[in-house]
């Protein structure tokens, strides 16, 4: 409502530049105008409502179902506007109050915007946080890792029974039927009377007999000779046994070279 709109003969005097000024005239006016509603008898109050607000056509209809007070509300909301009538409704405050309900709010402020950029950061650190990994994967590395760190034992070798890491055996494969020997395996025989005696013959052993006839009496390392299912032989040789046998020369670390 704007003061100037108001007659001079109903319009107290105020200063126009001063805002406590016309917040005083505004409340004064209001309170004779709302003294002069009471005043008034339900009829008037009705025809008042309905040429301010032509929308209550209903509450002109129900006359008795409704207070004078309601409609002498309505009737200064649309004459004064609702943000006034609002602001006479909150408690008066004094200064210190005023100011204390300021910082209070000031701080309810921050508080909810640092909950908000709590809130935030942690929907952007759930959403780049990695996804869970399924049990079966993490059994699965676990398996694939025990596996690669296992520390197995290399294949002996039949010559010197040596077991070396990172040097590969050789396999060589021989004919159950043949009765003569593949590279140079004659040098291996047994001929040490004290060996054939003492290890042999009195302790009743059968360290040299292996099952193959062209292979019984040679120096070779058990365990690393093996009967194939088709009658065949295989002699795990490691590669510098083998690189010996074939220039015909008797391995350093062979059994039979004075080692045994």
């Amino acid at each position: 409502m704007c003061l100037l709109t108001v007659h001079p003969s109903t319009r107290p005097l105020y200063k126009p530049v001063s805002k406590q000024s016309c917040w005083n005239t505004i409340l004064w006016h209001l309170k004779q105008r709302g003294r002069f509603l009471l005043c008034q008898d339900y009829d008037y109050l009705i025809e008042q409502l309905l040429c301010l607000h032509p929308s209550h056509f209903e509450t002109a209809n129900s006359r008795t179902s409704i207070s004078r007070t309601p409609i002498i509300y309505e009737i200064l909301i649309v004459e004064y506007g609702k943000d006034i009538l609002d602001e006479l409704s909150r408690p008066c405050l004094s200064r210190k109050e005023t100011i204390k309900a300021c910082v209070n709010s000031g701080r309810l402020e921050q508080k909810m915007q640092e909950r908000m950029t709590t809130f935030k950061l942690v929907s952007e650190i759930h959403t780049d946080w990695p996804h869970k990994i399924s049990h079966e994967i993490i059994f699965e590395r676990l398996n694939e890792y025990l596996e690669g760190t296992l520390w197995t034992l290399p294949p002996p070798c039949a010559v010197c029974s040596r077991q070396i890491h990172e040097t590969s055996v050789t396999s060589l494969i021989m004919d159950g039927n043949t009765s003569t020997l593949p590279h140079h395996l004659d040098m291996f025989i047994i001929n040490d009377p004290f060996v054939i005696q003492k290890c042999i013959v009195q302790c009743n052993s059968s360290e040299f007999t292996f099952g193959c006839k062209s292979l019984d009496s040679l120096m070779l390392y058990k365990p690393a000779v093996h009967l194939l299912l088709n009658g065949d032989t295989c002699l795990d040789i490691c590669m510098q046994c083998h690189s010996s046998l074939l220039k015909a020369v008797m391995p350093k670390f062979a059994m039979a070279n004075d080692l045994y």
